[in-house]
């Protein structure tokens, strides 16, 4: 039966049929591999960018379907419209796709219509394909409204997919033309090579504003670093002409000049002392702490550490052996 249904098809039916089944295979080949981002889609938008190669390629199977049936006038237009409703949403709903889009719907148009339309069908066809060729071109430039980035791998896939769909079809149309009428022909060089023009002028616009923004993004995220690291340093500095001068505080000279016995009956106060210096920034200050040329703690306004030996912490070694005030690392008290 299937055998008599195909050799009942003209050379131009079964040309168009293979090719439109190629399409269909191609575009599922591409759909397997979004299949586990659409799974796990985190929003409805991403559900239905990842969801268009699915439906393209069963419009493309039903197309070459009815094709096969004899109903190819039904079969190119579900396959023109079906593929200009979906890649103008996948060109508005996500990037990167819209280059792609626009050359596959382009090869379909310059293919299909003109292979099994005749007459004013053809023409309305045509015009119908380059219509939305030009849309989905000035959608991907100047749509404004947000679009799910896709993944690298998955424009590279939809790049590659195209480029071998247009590959065939091209070879196709360049096998078919010297059979064509003087009309066709001049309408394929004519849109063609308008098209084509505006898709490089499309492409090199593409490129040059994406390299804009990049550059944008780079000096704001410079900027914004510098900015970070003028907070910081200034941060420090203030902090550590603080500890400085602290450290000049006569009480604190005394206490460590003082005899066992003078630093136990000045102790409260000290700590009294230390506790209030505290407070200027209590959010950043854990604790104010004193050593003595040995490295222990002798007054802390965390109680629990008066008595530890730190002689073998940096913020300890580093100023007694060198005489520099000296910035730690970030330390994690293990008390």
């Amino acid at each position: 039966m299937f055998r008599d249904r195909y050799s009942a098809l003209s050379s131009t039916e079964r040309r168009v049929f293979w090719i439109v089944l190629i399409l269909a295979i191609v575009l599922g080949v591409f759909a397997s591999t979004v299949f586990d981002t659409l799974l796990g889609a985190p929003s409805y938008q991403y559900a239905l960018v990842n969801a268009i190669p699915f439906t393209l390629a069963i419009l493309s199977l039903t197309s070459a379907i009815l094709i096969f049936f004899e109903r190819k006038i039904q079969g190119s237009w579900v396959l023109l419209l079906g593929g200009l409703i979906g890649l103008l949403l996948a060109a508005s709903q996500a990037e990167g796709y819209g280059l792609p889009a626009a050359f596959v719907l382009l090869a379909i148009t310059l293919f299909v219509p003109l292979q099994l339309l005749q007459g004013q069908s053809a023409l309305t066809a045509l015009g119908v394909g380059i219509a939305g060729t030009i849309a989905i071109i000035l959608v991907d430039a100047f749509w404004t409204l947000p679009r799910v980035p896709a993944l690298a791998e998955d424009v590279i896939s939809a790049r590659v997919a195209s480029a071998v769909l247009g590959l065939i079809i091209l070879v196709a149309v360049i096998y078919q033309y010297r059979d064509l009428s003087i009309r066709p022909k001049l309408l394929i060089l004519a849109l063609g090579t308008s098209l084509t023009s505006i898709i490089l002028i499309a492409t090199s616009a593409n490129y040059f504003t994406q390299q804009s923004l990049e550059q944008k993004t780079k000096d704001t995220l410079i900027a914004a670093a510098h900015h970070s690291m003028d907070q910081i340093d200034s941060f420090i500095n203030f902090n550590t002409y603080q500890v400085i001068s602290n450290a000049h505080i006569p009480d604190v000279i005394a206490y460590l000049k003082g005899s066992s016995q003078e630093q136990e009956e000045s102790k409260d106060e000290i700590l009294a002392l230390f506790n209030a210096l505290s407070q200027s920034n209590p959010t950043n200050i854990g604790s104010y702490a004193l050593l003595d040329q040995h490295g222990t703690d002798i007054v802390d306004t965390f109680t629990d550490d008066i008595g530890v030996d730190k002689s073998n912490r940096d913020y300890f070694m580093t100023p007694m052996t060198k005489g520099i005030t000296y910035v730690s690392p970030v330390r994690f008290s293990p008390t």
